[in-house]
């Protein structure tokens, strides 16, 4: 049986991202620096066209991570910045690793989400 964590709706994440504006210089303690309101535009942007949602997670390299997986073990993550690729990482059941840049686009989130979890 296939066990999904509760997705956060758009809202939810909306405000979340916005909170990420908040943070200033040392948010972590370690030195990180606050969020460009361009990154949080790009990527409001792209979370609006999702099809599902996916978890947010502010990093400390000032990149925003999203992320999805299920207990069964399967766990993908995209991680933005300013760039116009996004870092993609992929563990399957099987315990196979993928990582690469692909276009930081929501399509290809949306492929890769089909790819590994729905289809």
């Amino acid at each position: 049986m296939k066990i999904t964590p509760t997705i956060p709706t758009l809202e939810e994440n909306l405000k979340l991202l916005y909170s990420f504006l908040k943070l200033s210089d040392n948010w972590n303690g370690y030195g990180a620096k606050p969020f460009s309101p361009v990154l949080i535009q790009k990527v409001k942007d792209i979370i609006k066209d999702l099809e599902i949602q996916l978890f947010i997670f502010p990093t400390s390299n000032s990149t925003v991570q999203l992320a999805y997986w299920e207990d069964l073990g399967c766990y993908i993550e995209f991680e933005i910045s300013d760039s116009d690729k996004m870092h993609l990482y992929v563990e399957n059941y099987d315990c196979r690793i993928a990582e690469l840049d692909v276009p930081c686009t929501a399509e290809m989130i949306n492929r890769a989400i089909h790819k590994y979890f729905l289809d």
